[in-house]
C-alpha cells in the first residue's frame, strides 16, 4: 500500500500533558463542577452569615487546588515512566490505516477505530480508546495534510 503522509512527533511534558488533559476534558469538568459545588458548600457552612461571593470564592479556591494537585499527578505520571519521556515517534499514513513505530514497537491502527477526533490548536488527536489515542502536530504549512487527518475516519 502506497504510504500518503508521514509525520514525527516528540512526546514531551507538554505534549503528554495536553494529552491527558484531551481526553480527561469531559470527566474532569464534571469532576472540577462538583469540586466546586463541594467547595461552595463548605464555604457556606464554616462563615455563617458572610456573602455568597465569598462563598464562590471559596469554591473556586477549592476547585483551583484541586486543578493543581492533579496537574502535579500528571507531572509525577511522566516522570514516572521514563519509556515515554521525550519519546520520538514516527507515524506513516496509508488509505486505511496508520502506523505508529517508535523506540517501544510498532502499532498498526486501522481508521475504523478511531472513534473520536478532537483538534486544539496546535494538533489534532486521533482516540482510539478512552485513554489511548494519537497526538498528531498540525503542520502550519500543509493544510492538504491537516484535512486528511480532521476527515481520516469519514
Amino acid at each position: 500500500m502506497k504510504k500518503l503522509h508521514e509525520q514525527d512527533v516528540t512526546f514531551d511534558f507538554v505534549t503528554y500533558r495536553k494529552f491527558t488533559l484531551i481526553v480527561n476534558r469531559t470527566r474532569l469538568s464534571v469532576f472540577l463542577t462538583l469540586i466546586f459545588l463541594v467547595g461552595y458548600l463548605l464555604a457556606a457552612m464554616t462563615s455563617g452569615n458572610t456573602s455568597w461571593l465569598l462563598n464562590i470564592l471559596g469554591g473556586l479556591a477549592f476547585m483551583f487546588l484541586f486543578f493543581a494537585f492533579y496537574t502535579v499527578m500528571i507531572k509525577r505520571t511522566y516522570t514516572s515512566n521514563e519509556a515515554m519521556q521525550n519519546l520520538a515517534v514516527h507515524y506513516n499514513f496509508f488509505d486505511t490505516y496508520v502506523e505508529q513505530t517508535s523506540s517501544l514497537g510498532k502499532t498498526r491502527f486501522d481508521y475504523t477505530d478511531i472513534y473520536k477526533i478532537v483538534e486544539d490548536k496546535t494538533a489534532i488527536y486521533l482516540l482510539v480508546g478512552r485513554q489511548q489515542g494519537l497526538v498528531i502536530p498540525k503542520k502550519t504549512a500543509d493544510e492538504p495534510f491537516n484535512n486528511f487527518i480532521r476527515n481520516i475516519n469519514k
